[in-house]
């Protein structure tokens, strides 16, 4: 599938979510990459939740000894919060 195509079915997604769901989609859009600012961690999201938060996937980190680790054993984290991420251009 498409970006367009991607970006069309996860708007039909939102359709009738909570307003907290729709504010973290705009916020955070599950096709990009992020960075957790504190840690240096690198990750996808995985959910949206209505309390704020997000799940994220660690995949890889800033630090190449630590990249490796997450590449090949990466984990979940929930409870992160928005402003905890930016965008891995």
């Amino acid at each position: 599938m498409d970006s367009i195509g991607r970006k069309k079915e996860f708007e039909e997604w939102l359709e009738g979510k909570p307003q907290v769901i729709l504010d973290l989609a705009e916020k955070l859009e599950p096709w990009n990459r992020y960075r957790v600012k504190k840690t240096g961690q690198h990750c996808h999201l995985i959910s949206y939740f209505e309390d704020g938060t997000v799940t994220i996937n660690i995949y890889g980190h800033d630090d190449e000894i630590r990249d490796a680790m997450y590449k090949t054993m990466p984990i979940h984290v929930f409870g992160i919060k928005p402003e905890d991420l930016e965008i891995i251009e």
